[in-house]
């Protein structure tokens, strides 16, 4: 899976690096005028759908046990991917507003490939169109990836069933959380509400983010000796003003997103309950 991740994100990269520097070949800086067309409240609202593109990045925790030196290597990846992601996708921004006319990507579900194929012709925009194919295909297999090690991990402290606790005896994966990340990722699916799904995976994100935040500044507290390879500057001040831009991101939230989020998050409490009621019994039964 690792050299498979690693291919894709090579050509995304690359597609990317193409994309960013073909914009040159029209580039006027008079179409970023004016900077908020609609003002400054709607670029607000907007950071929640931009959100989920930046996550994903928290998979390097979720594969820390298969990770050498894991203390000193994750956090490296972290910042490293951030930093690396940023760039690529404000210099992709950057490159599509200043490089085509705002009429040719307005109201387009692929502003991309139609901003390439303005100032690269056919090829350009054939090339976007490769990367785009990659960026999904490499977003599944790290979202598969991460999510069935979580469920992998669930089910080794007994809030998961202990049929997803099984490891293939060829490949050393967890088959069966891979199955069921893969089922319900196929249910969402085909629901087909994309924009939905987007805010209620955005909800999720915010609120584990918070509840990550949360913990950080409890266990400096009641954990003061715990052993950390790496230290998060400036606690408990910058967790909190996370949760306070979490906090804004939630509010600017569609109703039905959030009630798509309580209930996936009602649904998980249930299971969690019934998963440690399950636990205790096995624990009197040995």
């Amino acid at each position: 899976m690792s050299i498979a991740q690693f291919g894709l994100t090579l050509v995304l990269v690359l597609t990317l690096c193409i994309f960013i520097s073909g914009s040159a070949l029209s580039f006027d800086s008079s179409r970023f005028q004016p900077f908020f067309p609609k003002g400054l409240l709607p670029t607000i609202f907007l950071v929640s759908y931009i959100f989920p593109t930046f996550a994903g990045y928290e998979s390097i925790t979720q594969l820390s046990e298969e990770v050498k030196v894991a203390g000193k290597t994750i956090p490296r990846a972290l910042f490293m991917t951030l930093a690396i992601i940023t760039i690529l996708f404000t210099g992709s921004t950057i490159a599509l507003v200043g490089g085509a006319p705002i009429e040719v990507y307005a109201g387009s579900n692929t502003p991309l490939q139609d901003a390439a194929n303005y100032f690269m012709g056919p090829v350009g925009g054939a090339i976007v169109s490769i990367g785009s194919i990659f960026a999904t295909l490499s977003t599944i297999n790290g979202a598969m990836g991460g999510g069935s090690r979580i469920a992998y991990a669930l089910s080794r402290r007994r809030l998961l069933p202990p049929v997803f606790n099984r490891v293939h005896p060829k490949y050393s994966s967890p088959y069966t959380a891979l199955a069921l990340t893969s089922l319900i990722a196929i249910v969402l699916v085909l629901t087909r509400s994309t924009d939905v799904i987007v805010y209620a995976i955005t909800l999720g994100y915010s609120i584990t983010a918070i509840m990550v935040c949360m913990a950080l500044i409890k266990l400096r507290k009641t954990e003061p000796l715990l052993f950390r390879p790496y230290k998060v500057p400036f606690s408990p001040y910058l967790p909190v003003v996370a949760i306070a831009v979490l906090l804004l991101m939630i509010a600017t939230l569609s109703l039905e997103s959030l009630g798509l989020g309580l209930a996936f998050g009602l649904i998980g409490v249930l299971l969690l309950m019934m998963a440690k009621r399950i636990s205790k019994q096995q624990t009197r039964n040995e």
